[in-house]
């Protein structure tokens, strides 16, 4: 085929080729229901239109995609209920079944133009990913992992993760400083983007960051309020839900939420539905600790008490038995002292008599000898004058010498006997002395008498009476008051006695 005729060939324009795609197109005419992912979702600012793109996948890849729009008017109406129904917007990544017809232009080619919307379908959808999220969660072992966590009895040193003008962190901020106990607590600020399309990542930062230094704090919360209800969809975040499971303290959340609680409620700690809430049960653990505490400190108070009572009684007991047993001993070493006194003087007088007696004996013997003596020698006197001469001067000279033996023992056995017995005498005359009711006035104590009497009992003294006491040094005159009734040396008791001039 030549030049020419191929310059003859029949071919279409594009125009004529776009009118037979819209003339195909009209036998689609009626309105059908198409249920696809949206893409991407721009609502004009000036004309209120919303242009969507719609895909389909299969996996992850995309085997269809088509523009859709929805006129200004048809989506006010249909946004209003579907929020009203799912408590959301429609944004990218949400499934919709949407009823509507095929359109196409010749200059904005293929288009579906969306009628109406089907929330049920959606919320089905967001139900089915949901339930797909927390299955992976709990396969992996991490759906119950933060909430298995040991929280402090006083939640003080706090994380927050939240936007610094969201009206639910300044509630939050405001409930815990103007709490009635007057606590006060530490506030770390993790500011983040809470609503949008970069939300979900910003929160992943913000908790990985707030896990670097989790150490510091008794827990971490997540605070959202103020805003729309559809940005609760990044709290169905598998990543959010993950990063929440994965935090060393607990986490608790207050997202601002009066629907079903979202995967991120589910995996944390406790989860409250407004941020005030969660203050509240901040600033009531903390209450209720205290109470505790107030509690075992009455209990504690209570068991010294009872305690000190006992060994007080104990210690009473035993310091009247101690008295008693002193009284006692003193009373028999006062006996015993007074035997022994009596003793050393029937000794005394004893040893003394026996030294007497022998020293008789022995001059008895000793002139019964001479006699014995005198009468032997007596015969032959004459003839043995001279020896009987000599034998009476050495018997006498022999006497004499044993006679001073004699004496010298004597003497030194009667210097010894009364040498003990001094020591004895005096020994027994100091501790006399120590008794000597002088001497324990000295020490301190006085002697008191009532009407010439002396007084060792309250009970023996009427209030008005006139008391006498005498001191060591000198008397006092005093009247009594007040008696003290019992035997308590402290003065404790429902009486006591008071003295004056």
């Amino acid at each position: 085929m030549g030049p020419a005729e191929e310059a003859k060939r029949p071919y279409l324009t594009l125009r004529e080729l776009s009118a037979m795609v819209r003339s195909a197109l009209a036998a689609v005419s009626d309105e059908i229901w198409v249920a696809a992912e949206i893409l991407r979702i721009n609502v004009h600012p000036q004309s209120g239109h919303c242009y969507l793109e719609l895909a389909e996948r299969d996996e992850e890849a995309l085997v269809a995609q088509m523009k859709a729009v929805i006129w200004a008017g048809i989506w006010r109406t249909e946004s209003r209920r579907f929020e009203t129904e799912t408590g959301r917007q429609p944004s990218a990544g949400m499934k919709l079944l949407m009823r509507g017809r095929v359109s196409y232009h010749d200059v904005y080619g293929l288009s579906f133009n969306v009628l109406a919307i089907d929330p049920r379908f959606t919320l089905g959808e967001i139900a089915l990913q949901r339930r797909k999220t927390i299955e992976r969660l709990e396969r992996e072992g991490l759906l119950d992992r933060n909430r298995s966590l040991p929280i402090a009895d006083v939640i003080q040193r706090i994380a927050v993760i939240s936007s610094e003008n969201a009206a639910g962190y300044g509630d939050f901020l405001g409930r815990l400083r103007s709490n009635p106990h007057g606590y006060s607590f530490a506030l770390w600020l993790y500011q983040t983007q809470m609503q949008g399309e970069r939300a979900e990542s910003a929160l992943c930062r913000a908790l990985q960051v707030c896990r670097a230094h989790a150490q510091r704090y008794d827990a971490v919360v997540i605070i959202r309020g103020g805003g729309s209800q559809a940005d609760l969809q990044v709290f169905d975040s598998y990543a959010i839900a993950r990063e929440i499971a994965t935090m060393p303290v607990p986490v608790l959340t207050g997202i601002g939420h009066l629907r079903d609680a979202a995967v991120g409620d589910r995996v944390a700690h406790h989860a409250f539905a407004t941020p005030t809430a969660l203050a509240d049960f901040i600033v009531n653990r903390a209450a209720e600790f205290e109470d505790r505490l107030s509690l075992l400190g009455g209990e504690i108070s209570g068991c010294a008490r009872e305690l000190l009572g006992r060994r007080w009684q104990e210690i009473v007991r035993v310091a009247q038995s101690a008295e008693g047993i002193v009284r006692d001993r003193l009373a028999r070493s006062r006996e015993q002292l007074a035997v022994s006194w009596l003793a050393l003087g029937r000794d005394a007088r004893h040893l003394c008599t026996s030294w007497d007696a022998r020293m008789e004996m022995a001059a008895h013997r000793l002139v019964r000898a001479a006699s014995a003596m005198t009468a032997v020698a007596g015969a032959s006197l004459q003839a043995v004058h001279a020896r009987c001469r000599r034998a009476s001067a050495w018997c006498a000279s022999s006497a004499r010498f044993r006679m001073r033996g004699v004496l010298r023992s004597v003497q030194r056995a009667a210097s010894a006997g009364i040498a003990w017995g001094g020591h004895l005498l005096e020994k027994a005359h100091a501790q006399v002395l120590l008794l000597d009711p002088k001497a324990v006035l000295r020490r301190g104590y006085s002697i008191t008498r009532a009407e010439g009497r002396c007084v060792t009992d309250a009970a023996q003294v009427a209030p008005g009476i006139v008391l006498d006491t005498v001191l060591w040094r000198g008397r006092v005159i005093s009247r009594a008051e007040r008696t003290l009734k019992g035997e308590d040396d402290e003065g404790r008791g429902e009486d006591d006695i008071s003295q004056g001039g």
